[in-house]
């Protein structure tokens, strides 16, 4: 519909983030109950902030294949991330990600560096915690998404501008 805002819906039903992070697994149901929790209740009119929300419409691009990655491979999996918050910003949609566990905001942001390489970029992260501690063994997880962005020089770049 003319006028009308698209939310691209990705589900990364992954908590690997929380296993390395020695954090509570099952966030990787995320995605699967956040679904069954918008689809009942859609886009609708707000009448206690009088926000009108007819002119949303909300996409579901489906979930990463989890099945297709394992702990090896765990980069994989948020490449793929990566590659469909970038394919859901070229098709003009606000991507809209729900986890698995934290550590899928970096893949996140780094799409949107790469969409948006010259603009000012702000990121915000509605959490408990910073998430800015640093990798584990050389490994990322759900506590340092943040820190790597804080060190992506496409980042920092910006933040000097």
């Amino acid at each position: 519909a003319q006028g009308c805002q698209v939310i691209a819906l990705i589900g990364f039903p992954l908590d690997e983030g929380c296993r390395r992070n020695g954090g509570r697994c099952g966030a990787e149901a995320g995605p699967t109950m956040f679904r069954q929790l918008v689809w009942k209740t859609g886009c609708v009119p707000n009448f206690v902030t009088g926000c009108d929300f007819h002119n949303v419409r909300i996409v579901d691009c489906g979930d990463i294949d989890i099945d297709e990655y394992d702990e090896v491979d765990y980069d994989g999996a948020r490449d793929a991330l990566r590659q469909k918050v970038s394919q859901a910003l070229s098709n003009g949609f606000i991507p809209f990600v729900i986890g698995g566990s934290n550590d899928q905001s970096y893949a996140n942001a780094c799409a949107l560096l790469e969409h948006f390489p010259d603009t000012g970029l702000g990121v915000i992260n509605l959490d408990a915690h910073l998430d800015v501690r640093p990798q584990k063994a050389g490994l990322e997880h759900s506590g340092s998404p943040f820190r790597q962005l804080l060190e992506d020089q496409r980042f920092c770049r910006m933040k000097e501008n």
